[in-house]
């Protein structure tokens, strides 16, 4: 399983989304949204790591979700207190799961 994941779920021309970071839910989580038209949509998940965002058109949804972790390090000789986990996620939207006009 992944650390950071975004589990999808898509109904009526709409796309819940919940990020899970180990199994827990991502608050304040960004997640961008580049949709069929390459139109790029930022997103900040709630207190539950969901949010929802619209499907206005059919094709292929590229959705990256970040969390930011207390997680101190070195690299290079530099030091950080935190560490970003990237996660991504590729949807297909039918026709028939676009949002109606």
């Amino acid at each position: 399983s992944l650390s950071l994941d975004v589990v999808p779920v898509v109904s009526e021309g709409k796309c819940s989304l919940v990020v899970m970071w180990q199994g827990k839910p991502v608050s304040g989580g960004e997640v961008v949204v580049v949709d069929a038209a390459a139109v790029e949509e930022k997103y900040t998940t709630n207190e539950e790591g969901k949010l929802e965002i619209p499907l206005p058109r059919a094709g292929l949804y590229s959705i990256r979700a970040k969390s930011i972790q207390p997680e101190a390090g070195e690299s290079d000789g530099k030091k950080f207190a935190e560490t970003n986990y990237y996660t991504t996620l590729t949807l297909r939207v039918a026709a028939e799961q676009v949002q109606s006009k």
